[in-house]
């Protein structure tokens, strides 16, 4: 960032432009900061960001159908996994601060009295059948390790999920502090 501040910034002509293509891997990576950074230095910039598959009236839709076909993306999505697809080819980077490293997750943990949390992810964005849905049930111990308790990650109908969804619930209900739900 350094470079472009400090150094081709300032070396432009008065209505010098920069052409700045990329893909935000990262958040804090050059093209990710610069595209969505509202920093003085960059928020009067114009800027774009677009992605490989978007929905249109209820569609999925691809940016270059002819290079990259919708069969080709979702095949893709299923091969790379959503986190890498999402960030290689939709813009959306995952936040490594937010992910769970593996040193935060109990193995084969006991089922115990401790409280839960439920989190469901349905994934209703209009592509039901190919995004995948989760539920998992979580508790914390003293020493602040997660414990997978039960889940569900699946693709497939609505109604399929959220019948799973609710006996899951159903099984350990007495034992749910909370429920949260993804919004898309």
């Amino acid at each position: 960032m350094d470079t472009i501040q400090r150094g081709l910034i300032p070396s432009l002509t008065p209505n010098g432009q920069i052409v700045l293509i990329g893909t935000i891997l990262r958040k804090n990576s050059v093209v990710g900061k610069i595209l969505t950074s509202q920093e003085e230095i960059w928020k009067n910039w114009k800027r774009k960001i677009y992605q490989a598959l978007y929905t249109k009236s209820g569609k999925l839709k691809s940016l270059w159908p002819e290079r990259f076909p919708v069969d080709f993306l979702e095949k893709r999505k299923q091969s790379l996994g959503i986190g890498a697809f999402n960030a290689e080819y939709q813009n959306l980077p995952i936040n490594d601060n937010a992910l769970f490293k593996e040193t935060h997750i109990i193995e084969g943990c006991n089922p115990n009295d401790s409280p839960m949390l439920m989190f469901i992810d349905p994934s209703t964005d209009g592509n039901k059948l190919q995004d995948f849905k989760a539920c998992v049930l979580i508790s914390r111990s003293i020493e602040g390790r997660y414990c997978i308790h039960d889940a569900i990650l699946e693709q497939g109908h609505d109604d399929e999920f959220f019948l799973r969804a609710t006996q899951l619930f159903i099984k350990y209900r007495d034992r749910i502090l909370n429920i949260g739900v993804e919004t898309n």
